[in-house]
């Protein structure tokens, strides 16, 4: 069977997600047997940008070299993926999103005015067609594994769409809004990630986005004012939307 030629590329972000991705290499071995890595700049010295099956796509783009590169891969690639938060919602970079970039540069950088950035900061979707999006911050990196498995193979992922809560109640982890009062955005964020800040007895902080199939916005904002009472400001709840749910940066109300 011919190998899957693979590409991994990095927009703005972290590197997260790519590490989680190499962790995910080493663990399942398996999976190298059926991939050809075309180009992943963070694991190999040789890249090529060629045609490729599968491209994987971490970090926002920021600026309009971004734009360039992802129509440039997205003509190369038969399947498109995006992975983790900044790519498929914007991410942490979205918090400036509404302030002047150039007074965001000041306090970050010593030379602001070597830095290429607009003020905009926008998820890979919005840019070119995404086959598949996989949430996390970082991305998980056994179910992505899976899913490039999967497509190498023929198949594709099943999604499944459900709130943090329905991971909590299989794994009979204690509610903490219920039994602490410590504000959680479980009932209206995307499962993904095995409930992990509640299993250690914190709140979750929606690094997985919101549910967005089945939620309105009203109801987010009802919970945000649910939250409001455990002690979560209405400025945090806002700066939690704008960092893992950039889609609805367009409806907060100060």
């Amino acid at each position: 069977m011919r190998k899957a030629s693979v590409g991994v590329f990095k927009l703005t972000s972290c590197s997260g997600c790519i590490n989680e991705l190499i962790y995910a290499l080493v663990k399942h071995p398996e999976l190298l047997k059926l991939i050809e890595v075309k180009y992943f700049t963070e694991l190999q010295d040789v890249n090529e940008l060629t045609e490729l099956d599968v491209a994987v796509i971490e970090g926002s783009s920021i600026r309009g070299e971004h734009e360039e590169v992802l129509k440039k891969i997205r003509g190369l690639s038969k399947v498109l993926i995006s992975m983790g938060t900044c790519a498929t919602l914007g991410g942490v970079q979205s918090l400036r999103v509404g302030v002047d970039v150039n007074e965001v540069k000041k306090y970050v950088y010593p030379s602001p005015e070597y830095v290429d950035a607009y003020s905009d900061v926008k998820a890979v979707s919005e840019l070119v067609q995404v086959d598949l999006s996989l949430r996390g911050c970082p991305v998980n990196g056994d179910a992505l594994a899976s899913i490039i498995k999967k497509i190498v193979v023929g198949g594709w992922p099943v999604e499944v769409y459900e709130s943090l809560c329905a991971e909590c109640k299989r794994a009979g982890i204690e509610c903490v809004v219920v039994t602490k009062g410590i504000p959680c955005l479980g009932p209206i964020v995307s499962a993904g990630c095995g409930a992990l800040c509640p299993s250690f007895g914190r709140g979750c902080y929606g690094c997985y986005g919101i549910k967005d199939k089945d939620i309105d916005v009203g109801k987010v904002f009802e919970m945000g004012e649910a939250l409001e009472k455990l002690g979560l400001s209405k400025e945090d709840f806002h700066s939690l939307l704008k960092g893992y749910s950039m889609s609805l940066v367009k409806s907060l109300k100060t």
